[in-house]
C-alpha cells in the first residue's frame, strides 16, 4: 500500500480522499476472487453476479476501488 500523500496519489475522479476499509483479517472462501478494482475488475465481478447471482464474488483492491 502507498502512504497517505493525498491528493498526489489519488484518482482524478475523486474530489476528496475516499475512506478506506480495514485490511482483511483471517480467511474466507468465495467462488470467485477478482483481483483489482479498476474497470476490468469491476466489470468482471458485476458480469459474474449478473450471470449467476448465487455466486459468492469477492473484489479485492489494495488501494481503493477506482484508484488507477
Amino acid at each position: 500500500m502507498t502512504t497517505n500523500n493525498f491528493p498526489y496519489r489519488t484518482s482524478f475522479w475523486c474530489e476528496q480522499e475516499p475512506q478506506r476499509a480495514a485490511p482483511l483479517k483471517g480467511s474466507t472462501q468465495v467462488d470467485v476472487a477478482v483481483i483489482g478494482g479498476g474497470y476490468a475488475g469491476l466489470s468482471s465481478a458485476r458480469c459474474l453476479k449478473e450471470a449467476d447471482p448465487s455466486l459468492d464474488v469477492a473484489l479485492l483492491e489494495s488501494e481503493y476501488v477506482g484508484y488507477g
